[in-house]
């Protein structure tokens, strides 16, 4: 059977933001929070002349995504914690807090910035007006960052009316840190630079991160394509066109994605390796260009989605340091990865008595110290695992190659059983380990029912395009449910894997 994608909102749509993702994470209240006290203050700076987007409304029927949130246009400022808004935004942020953990005051209390308030060229004006806030994303009263709720965070966010992004640390500037940063859409009082973050070439409804650009094209939004509702479609803003097309099974676009990676002179691996912003202009640390491009592979293919995984600079893919690198880790939820730890050498692991499957992720470690990274690209009818790795050639360049992992016909041949970028045999067998992660829904049968828990953001089609279903059979699946309309914490029937695989 085929299936259709959802199409880009607009050409210029980079292939890592066409889908949202989701996960049935279901997450826990924080232990605490901090005091949130709003205080009324009676005058507002700017008027309340509404702020439209000179753009043209998208006609209806249209699959709203789950915790869509219009609130009213009450601009009386009020104070939260020192920082001031107004009551407009207020209201969206609840609700989000509602959506994200069910406390309407957790939010709020972490806002670090607030709106009509001037910090010189670090925002470009954009929290001059109103509807702009920064939240900490550091669990409450600590220095450690709640990894594991950021992208939940920003889906919650955008549900109740936020464009909303996370801006890692450095990323505006030198010294810059991290936070999440978001525009409360339809505000009256934006500033014109909030508007623009919005709906300018490089804007929120564009699938774009809303940072100005001088040159070049702008940035993709790492969080994946805009959540719509059909209040800002009614104002103006843009839909995306939910419009299924045909498109691949998961195996096949693993496979085509990897293989577009293979280079034949080590210019091309430079290049490549520029691209993923690894050490641009230097031949740094190739040897490492493997845990940068299996997260490429996965993100590229749609088997990492951008909205629950989202992409970061992959220079911070250290193996040596893999275990603290909570940049990696946001890629592979536990709602989503079973992690498997096998301490058995993979020089002397039998790979027969447990294959890998297609779309592991695999990483070695020598004495307890991570050395590869790399996905199972494809497994042929014999059992042969492959993947795409940066190799060392004889003239010491180095190539992308579609390389074999192991072979159980032949168990000493291929990368996990072989000396490789400085792995040595006797080291491999001896010392090593492995740790697979491994997303389970992949291989069940086609048409197996799986349980999904509706989160903010989720509609019928992303759904779809997540587990390579089809609309009509999730709607046949859920008697009951309005598909137009998804109410987050809703359990849905999905069956999985409905795509032929015709290679």
């Amino acid at each position: 059977m085929k299936m259709r994608r959802i199409v880009s909102i607009v050409w210029c749509f980079s292939v890592l933001i066409l889908w949202s993702g989701c996960s049935s994470q279901e997450v826990t209240n924080p232990t605490s929070t901090l005091p949130v006290v709003p205080t009324v203050t009676d005058s507002a700076p700017i008027s309340t002349t509404q702020i439209l987007p000179t753009l043209t409304p998208t006609p209806y029927p249209y699959f709203e995504p789950a915790g869509c949130f219009q609130p009213e246009n009450d601009y009386s400022l009020v104070e939260i914690n020192g920082w001031i808004i107004n009551q407009r935004t207020l209201s969206m942020l609840q609700h989000a807090s509602v959506l994200f953990n069910g406390n309407s005051e957790y939010l709020p209390s972490l806002i670090t910035q607030g709106s009509y308030h001037d910090n010189g060229a670090a925002s470009w004006g954009t929290h001059l007006g109103g509807g702009a806030i920064d939240l900490s994303v550091m669990l409450p009263g600590t220095y450690t960052v709640d990894s594991a709720n950021i992208s939940r965070m920003i889906r919650s966010l955008r549900a109740a009316g936020f464009a909303a992004w996370l801006r890692d640390t450095n990323e505006l500037f030198s010294g810059s840190s991290l936070h999440v940063h978001a525009i409360a859409v339809g505000d009256a009082q934006l500033s014109q630079p909030a508007l623009d973050q919005l709906i300018s070439e490089a804007g929120y409804f564009f699938g774009f991160n809303g940072i100005p650009v001088d040159t070049g094209a702008p940035l993709s939004d790492r969080h994946g394509s805009p959540v719509v509702c059909n209040w800002m479609i009614a104002s103006g803003y843009p839909a995306p066109d939910q419009t299924i097309e045909p498109h691949q099974p998961w195996q096949l676009r693993l496979i085509e994605t990897a293989e577009k990676l293979i280079t034949s002179n080590e210019e091309q691996t430079q290049s490549i390796a520029n691209q993923l912003s690894f050490y641009p202009g230097t031949v740094r640390g190739m040897e490492d260009l493997d845990g940068p491009l299996a997260v490429w592979i996965l993100h590229e293919s749609k088997i990492l989605l951008p909205e629950e995984s989202p992409i970061f600079q992959y220079t911070y893919f250290r193996l040596g340091e893999l275990d603290s690198e909570w940049r990696f880790w946001i890629q592979f939820p536990i709602s989503d990865y079973t992690r498997f730890d096998i301490p058995e050498p993979a020089g002397s692991f039998d790979f027969t008595t447990w294959p890998l499957l297609a779309g592991d992720v695999v990483i070695t470690n020598n004495s307890g110290k991570y050395t590869h990274l790399f996905v199972v690209t494809e497994v042929d009818d014999t059992g042969k695992a492959f993947t795409i790795a940066p190799i060392h050639q004889e003239d010491n360049s180095v190539l992308i190659q579609k390389a074999l992992l192991y072979d159980p016909g032949n168990k000493e041949e291929g990368l996990l059983k072989n000396s490789w970028s400085g792995c040595e045999i006797p080291d491999c067998k001896n010392n090593g380990g492995l740790t697979v992660l491994r997303r389970p829904d992949l291989h069940l049968a086609s048409g197996t029912p799986l349980e999904h828990l509706v989160q903010p953001g989720d509609s019928i089609p992303h759904i779809a395009m997540i587990y390579d279903s089809q609309i009509d059979a999730i709607i046949t699946a859920n008697p009951g449910v309005v598909p137009e309309k998804l109410e987050p914490g809703y359990s849905l029937s999905v069956p999985v894997n409905l795509l032929d695989v015709e290679k």
